[in-house]
């Protein structure tokens, strides 16, 4: 999903951020729905405790509706959450230095799982030309890059405590063990006896299968298309390297320098 400018302007004056709010930030494509699902999972378990796996929310709603992104919620005339619904846990594209004033000075918690960092860097160029002043004329690809060094990855090294940073190569290559590691960050970690059944559970729920099972009898709106197109890079087991690799414009954008430096981010 994308949004306008205008969006992500608005959403820096009006949305207000609560302390124990989550925010999971990503770009478009980079493993959205997935992060949605195993995160409100994650901080929602004990809700379905005692309950039929099969009135689970995301069994029968959107992980799109169970996580709201900010740039929609700002145009909602009734807000997703209830006062009493805490935490709340919004998703967003919007670049680092681009969140609302609120979430950084609350220091909220913030999850970015990225997916394909160049593309995400040729991405993040234009987006910041079309937000810039034209008064101050166009930044150069490497200053987009520094840009990029300043986002989510830079803060993460700098404030790990509230910023997790995630590659979607990873998750999907050890979804368990980093799904307990988010659970922690999250402040809901798991116990002994969850981690022997809740945490496969939650994979299994969560998966790109099961989604695209549910999607056939409920509210999942996952396209079918694009869950595929998740196995296969999944079945081919690419190195981020290789997979970066096969960027058709590399090398229009991209000097030696700078892709072995984003190569190091993407296999961190």
């Amino acid at each position: 999903m994308l949004f306008s400018i205008a969006n992500v302007m608005c959403s820096q004056d009006i949305f207000q951020a609560n302390p124990d709010d989550i925010y999971l930030a990503t770009s478009p494509k980079s493993g959205t729905t997935w992060i949605k699902a195993i995160t409100f999972a994650i901080v929602n378990r004990r809700k379905y405790k005692n309950n039929s796996l099969s009135t689970h929310m995301l069994l029968n709603s959107n992980p799109h509706n169970c996580v709201p992104f900010i740039e929609n919620e700002i145009l909602r005339t009734k807000p997703t959450y209830m006062p009493e619904n805490r935490p709340r846990i919004f998703a967003t594209h919007t670049p680092y230095t681009s969140l609302p004033q609120s979430v950084i000075d609350y220091g909220c918690r913030i999850v970015y799982i990225s997916r394909n960092h160049k593309d995400v860097l040729v991405s993040l160029f234009y987006f910041m030309n079309k937000l810039g002043d034209e008064s101050l004329g166009l930044i150069t690809f490497e200053e987009g890059f520094k840009l990029f060094c300043k986002g989510y990855y830079k803060a993460s090294l700098e404030h790990p405590i509230r910023i997790m940073f995630l590659t979607y190569e990873n998750m999907s290559t050890d979804t368990a063990n980093n799904m307990k590691n988010l659970a922690e960050f999250l402040g809901c970690p798991f116990t002994e006896e969850e981690v022997a059944k809740v945490v496969e559970e939650i994979v299994k729920m969560c998966s790109f299968e099961y989604l695209k099972e549910v999607n056939k009898h409920g509210d999942i709106c996952v396209d079918p298309v694009f869950l595929r197109l998740c196995e296969i890079s999944m079945i081919l087991n690419l190195s981020s390297v290789k997979y970066l690799a096969l960027l058709k414009d590399e090398v229009h954008y991209f000097s030696v320098s700078l892709s072995l430096t984003v190569w190091a981010i993407s296999d961190c």
